[in-house]
């Protein structure tokens, strides 16, 4: 797997490095690039096909001038592999994002958002796996 990549491939999947900047914006961004790798590594998915997703993701969205929202595109493709992997249930990443949502507005103003501040009754806390694991 990752032993046999050729060394312009594996410069590719170095940790992104930018000495005048932050490369990421948020720590939400970092665990999302983490993710993708870590998945790769431990040999769920070729990265060809990750390359491929994320092209499709970034040439269906509108145009990015700032590349201010390449971290959402790389997390909508990342969403559409562990559903096209099948290791989250169907519907999970929705239910969550709106629990999320529910809690975001729950939370009076300078207060830390916590996801048990949702009042969803019908959401609750739903599996992030198939099968419960």
């Amino acid at each position: 797997m990752i032993e046999e990549l050729k060394p312009d491939e594996l410069e590719q999947l170095k940790t992104p490095l930018d000495q005048a900047a932050p490369v990421f914006a948020a720590p939400w961004e970092a665990s999302a690039f983490a993710l993708v790798l870590t998945l790769y590594r431990t040999g769920y998915f070729e990265w060809r096909e990750w390359v491929d997703l994320l092209s499709q993701e970034i040439g269906s969205a509108p145009p990015d001038t700032t590349g201010g929202l390449y971290y959402e595109r790389w997390a909508r493709a990342l969403e559409k592999l562990v559903d096209r992997l099948g290791l989250i249930a169907p519907g999970a990443i929705g239910a969550r994002s709106e629990r999320w949502r529910e809690a975001y507005l729950s939370t009076p103003h300078g207060q830390e958002v916590l996801l048990s501040n949702a009042r969803c009754g019908s959401l609750q806390d739903t599996s992030m796996t198939a099968g419960n694991l």
